[in-house]
């Protein structure tokens, strides 16, 4: 579970540590985020672990509200990565009626209009491909009781830029 552990410090170290996420902290410290790791092998074999982990979250039975799905080898290349979450976010809403938000995350995460040096891409980055699987009414719960959440990504970028390449590289290399 390397891939699973080295994501749990890249969400201490950078999701919650420079505070890219007003609401990661509470599910993290309360220990309701869903983890599983697997190697890609197929779209199939990936919505199904997709799904379970929909099925899990949904479960009023379990204490989950979030999973994390790490992608520990087969989704390199960023083409394909958001090709498969594509074809997942297509699915996964027609299954449960767009009960659930797919977010991507990915080492070589790019913005549209961006190039690959820059540090905004930074906000997406992360150390394995992931699919993070959010419930919708939990997403509207937290963007109710924020206060200004559009002003969310605009601070992201804005930490990014400061801290530039080299300053998150030395963050991501300590969590290694």
């Amino acid at each position: 579970m390397k891939a699973v552990t080295h994501t749990k410090k890249w969400i201490e170290k950078v999701v919650i540590g420079l505070g890219l996420c007003p609401f990661a902290a509470g599910v993290y410290n309360e220990d309701k985020i869903l983890y599983t790791q697997i190697e890609f092998s197929s779209v199939l074999s990936t919505l199904k672990v997709v799904q379970s982990a929909c099925d899990q979250i949904s479960d009023s039975n379990t204490h989950f509200l979030t999973a994390i799905v790490v992608l520990e080898s087969g989704m390199e290349g960023f083409e394909e990565y958001l090709e498969l979450m594509d074809l997942l976010t297509l699915r996964i809403g027609e299954v449960y009626d767009y009960a659930f938000q797919l977010a991507s995350f990915h080492p070589l995460y790019q913005f549209e209009n961006t190039l690959s040096t820059d540090s905004e891409n930074y906000t997406n980055r992360s150390p394995y491909p992931m699919i993070h699987i959010l419930l919708e009414s939990e997403v509207s719960k937290a963007v109710d009781s924020h206060p200004d959440i559009h002003a969310v990504p605009i601070a992201n970028i804005q930490t990014m830029r400061r801290l530039g390449n080299e300053g998150i590289r030395s963050i991501l290399r300590s969590i290694e």
